[in-house]
């Protein structure tokens, strides 16, 4: 396992005794930093979208509601110069 680690990241394989080790202390730290940065790229990826893709309680997005209000809107300017929509 360490082979593979080494390939990847090299600054936490070690050797003791003519055997590579993995250092976890380091990998763990090196893993949690790419967490905490992965989440803040997926809140930035939420925050951008939650105003085109936002699903509401009843399962509508907030697009959809958008082209529903607009059809009203037609529909009810279609009704006063008397075309049936």
């Amino acid at each position: 396992m360490a082979q593979d680690v080494q390939k990847i990241l090299p600054s936490v394989v070690g050797e003791h005794s003519g055997y590579l080790n993995v250092n976890y202390d380091a990998f763990i730290a090196l893993l949690t930093e790419a967490l905490k940065e992965q989440q803040t790229q997926i809140e930035s990826q939420e925050a951008r979208s939650d105003g085109t893709a936002y699903v509401s309680e009843r399962g509508n997005s907030r697009i959809q509601v958008f082209i529903d209000d607009q059809l009203l809107c037609l529909n009810i300017k279609l009704n006063c110069y008397g075309i049936a929509y």
